[in-house]
């Protein structure tokens, strides 16, 4: 929807034999043949994860970013610093922010609602949804 697009480099029968020498101590180890399909088998799922993994974190980047929405509503650059928030790490599609505790609640509804609003600059037809938790401490 954004986009990014991947290469994908065929396998070659010397990616298959290194597969092969990687794989030998498995209980079954591949042949060549195996090797290969298997090689593109990772591409395959590669390539089918790719366009929802990157729609996904251009999404989380558009909410995080420091512009604003259709209406001007800003993202959450602008708007962490108005609840005292920050952002402690982001990860594919999880951002972890540090706030205090009486202001987590409404600062874990201003995140899901960016990302939402953020979701809507591509997605027409369908609603993003987001959960959170608010912890003590971080929890996965």
């Amino acid at each position: 929807l954004f986009g990014r697009r991947e290469l994908f480099k065929a396998p070659s029968y010397e990616d298959a034999a290194k597969y092969v020498v990687d794989h030998k101590d498995d209980d079954k180890p591949p042949n060549l043949k195996t090797a290969l399909r298997a090689l593109y088998g990772m591409i395959e799922r590669a390539g089918k994860n790719m366009p929802i993994q990157s729609c996904n974190a251009t999404i989380a980047k558009l909410a995080l970013g420091s512009g604003a929405d259709k209406n001007g509503k800003e993202y959450l650059w602008h708007v962490f610093p108005k609840y005292g928030a920050k952002l402690i790490k982001f990860v594919h599609d999880e951002f972890v922010v540090k706030c205090m505790k009486s202001n987590a609640d409404e600062v874990a509804l201003v995140t899901a609602d960016a990302i939402r609003r953020a979701a809507a600059t591509k997605l027409k037809k369908v609603v993003m949804e987001s959960e959170f938790h608010v912890e003590v401490f971080w929890c996965k």
